[in-house]
């Protein structure tokens, strides 16, 4: 074997030596389209792909985290705005309760029927208006009594069943802040993991599928 074909055969790609942290000599040279050189090319490569990986990874586990942390306190300001909500309606539902109480003893369904079953439209109108009022405060109370539980079935209640107008109204003034409280870490990091999960799964998928194509052109 000639001196060339040997320096050739051991060398390194000066390149791939200082990407790996090693300095390269002056001596190190590698011909073109040689195997070293190919597999100094791929190696560089996987190592590029593993830090850009790596970073991606990283973000996606840190971001995350911060936003999962501040959805306790949304739902605590969503909590306050449904109860703001329920105040109301039971504030204007008041004078009617009072007119049922002396006329209808005490029973709002006599009034609402009363109102329903007039010859007049406004007191038919009005008598529907009183009963939509009175099934809002059904609901929103049964709202308030299922988000009183852990976070977790907090994020689902408000999925499931959330009030969508004070959700936007709740957005539209939110003030965000991180729970630093026990269940709203746990909650953070449950979130963090399965997104930093399906970033992974994700990645290799796509790898995978790439090498698979990759290997059917060839």
């Amino acid at each position: 074997m000639g001196v060339l074909e040997k320096n050739a055969t051991l060398g390194a790609l000066p390149w791939a030596c200082e990407f790996a942290g090693r300095p390269a000599s002056p001596m190190m040279r590698v011909a073109p389209g040689s195997p070293t050189a190919c597999g100094a090319q791929c190696d560089f490569g996987t190592s590029a792909m593993d830090l850009l990986r790596g970073l991606f990874d990283r973000i996606i586990l840190l971001a995350a985290f911060l936003l999962a942390g501040c959805v306790p306190a949304f739902i605590t300001q969503y909590r306050q705005r449904l109860g703001g909500a329920l105040d109301q309606v039971i504030k204007d539902l008041a004078p009617f309760r009072e007119i049922a109480k002396q006329n209808h003893g005490g029973r709002i369904e006599k009034l609402i029927e009363h109102h329903q079953l007039s010859q007049d439209a406004s007191f038919q109108a009005e008598g529907n208006a009183i009963s939509a009022m009175l099934r809002s405060v059904d609901r929103m109370r049964a709202a308030l009594e299922a988000l009183d539980t852990n976070v977790f079935e907090q994020v689902l209640v408000l999925v499931r069943r959330g009030d969508l107008q004070i959700a936007k109204a709740t957005w539209t003034a939110y003030q965000p802040a991180f729970s630093f409280s026990m269940e709203g870490m746990l909650f953070a990091g449950a979130v963090a993991l399965a997104a930093w999960l399906m970033f992974m799964l994700g990645w290799f998928s796509i790898g995978g599928l790439t090498n698979w194509v990759r290997r059917v052109r060839a």
